[in-house]
């Protein structure tokens, strides 16, 4: 941590891991721990085994129910269950592990049990999160139009715009991303994914002729309810532009500390953090963040303290930004801005409005 005096307390450099809710038992533990890249991804190979004995097996389970009545009642309480005991977790370990392999023995068998195996039962597509993550999203940082996700045409605080966002997201995604990655170059990965896909597409419909009352709590209810969550998290990390450099890393998302929720997503709070350094492992971003501070006061970063980014999104949705302005870091004590409520509020709307669709290149170090 940085000896430098801050106005705050970052209780994310020490928090307790909240990722999975029991351990990997240990002869099994004593099997997976040599073929790992990085023992700091021990909670990542917790949780993933939680959910490969809940969630997959009572999803299994839903097929040889007779789904009517109380069948539905047990169809509503897996979805409930898996979705708020589960969602979020699994996707922030498939993100970081996405970036940085958890495996390396059997590697390229075991690294993507997240993407195509257990990804479906979560309503993610086989095979197309490391393409539109990591490949495009990633590597065009959020700039219109190569990154199909970008935020950077819309009114951020529009509900309507929003909406259209998501809608395009859960119509053109499973088109776009083979194209897009055919444009760079990538057939391989455009050939992976909409092979996938098709595969993916072909087990709700199999799915379906069997059980299809189980299919849609299974696959389908989740599917809506993830292309939500993924988009509207997308969303609130980049709603806040910098309009001096909309395409940098330093201004084209925020952080979010001490969340409560950073205890149970691998800190995905530190947004700025990752995509500055988009292979920082996540238990090192704190940290860094911390020991880097001056920069974020010299780009005139956003830093929230106490709200995560859904926090943050409904707030801004919500038309509270004064409130929002209460947890915004002021960098005064370090030579910064040091903005008045009024002041942030107007730097929030100036931050909210659509950005040109091709923005000049902005400096980043």
């Amino acid at each position: 941590m940085s000896a430098t005096k801050t106005p705050f307390v970052n209780r994310d450099l020490d928090n307790v891991r909240k990722e999975y809710f029991f351990e990997l038992p240990k002869p099994l533990l004593d099997k997976v721990v040599p073929i790992m890249t990085d023992k700091r991804d021990l909670p990542m190979i917790h949780l993933l085994f939680n959910i490969a004995v809940t969630v997959i097996p009572c999803a299994v389970g839903l097929f040889f129910l007779p789904i009517s009545g109380w069948g539905h009642l047990i169809g509503v309480s897996y979805v409930a269950s898996a979705m708020a005991l589960f969602l979020p977790r699994f996707i922030l370990c498939m993100h970081y592990s996405s970036h940085r392999f958890i495996f390396t023995k059997y590697g390229s068998l075991l690294n993507n049990v997240q993407t195509h195996l257990i990804a479906p039962f979560f309503g993610i597509p086989s095979g197309m999160y490391y393409l539109h993550h990591v490949v495009m999203h990633h590597c065009e940082g959020n700039v219109f139009p190569e990154d199909w996700s970008s935020t950077m045409t819309y009114q951020r605080d529009n509900i309507f715009h929003f909406l259209h966002y998501w809608l395009k997201f859960f119509t053109t995604t499973y088109f776009y991303l083979p194209y897009y990655a055919i444009k760079r170059g990538r057939t391989d990965l455009a050939i992976q994914s909409t092979a996938a896909c098709i595969g993916y597409f072909w087990l709700i419909n199999f799915t379906w002729k069997i059980n299809a009352a189980a299919s849609v709590y299974v696959f389908i209810i989740p599917n809506l309810i993830t292309s939500f969550a993924l988009m509207f998290g997308n969303w609130s990390q980049h709603m806040f532009l910098d309009p001096k450099q909309p395409e940098s890393p330093w201004g084209c998302t925020f952080n979010a500390m001490n969340a409560l929720d950073n205890t149970w997503t691998f800190n995905d709070g530190y947004h700025i953090v990752h995509h500055v350094h988009s292979r920082l492992h996540w238990t090192e971003m704190p940290n860094n963040f911390m020991k880097h501070m001056q920069k974020y006061s010299d780009q005139d970063c956003i830093v929230f303290d106490g709200l995560g980014f859904f926090d943050v999104g409904v707030m801004v949705m919500m038309g509270k930004l004064d409130k929002l302005a209460e947890h915004c870091v002021q960098w005064g004590f370090l030579g910064g801005k040091q903005r008045t409520t009024a002041e942030t509020v107007a730097m929030f709307k100036e931050r909210l409005v659509p950005m040109p669709t091709e923005p000049k290149a902005s400096k980043q170090d």
